[in-house]
């Protein structure tokens, strides 16, 4: 797979275009991590990103692992100047 800068704006129209449409903000917090993602914003986000429908299939198995049903919760980002473990 070749690697492909594209811009916040570029990735949420190609979303929008594939029908799961993400914000540019949306876009900001999945590549920052600033919480845990939805699935529906990872499958727009892999949509934005151009990933094709079977490596999107391997993204989302990876999520439910990390992110088992139920176990969902939103991560509080470390204070400023402060460093996660």
């Amino acid at each position: 797979m070749s690697v492909r800068r594209r811009s916040l704006d570029s990735v949420a129209k190609r979303s929008r275009d594939a029908g799961t449409p993400i914000s540019r903000a949306t876009v900001h917090n999945l590549i920052t991590a600033a919480s845990t993602p939805r699935q529906d914003s990872l499958v727009g986000f892999l949509r934005g990103c151009g990933v094709p429908p079977r490596e999107q299939i391997r993204w989302l198995i990876t999520f439910h692992k990390v992110y088992p049903e139920g176990q969902r919760t939103v991560r509080p980002r470390p204070a400023a100047g402060h460093r996660a473990c």
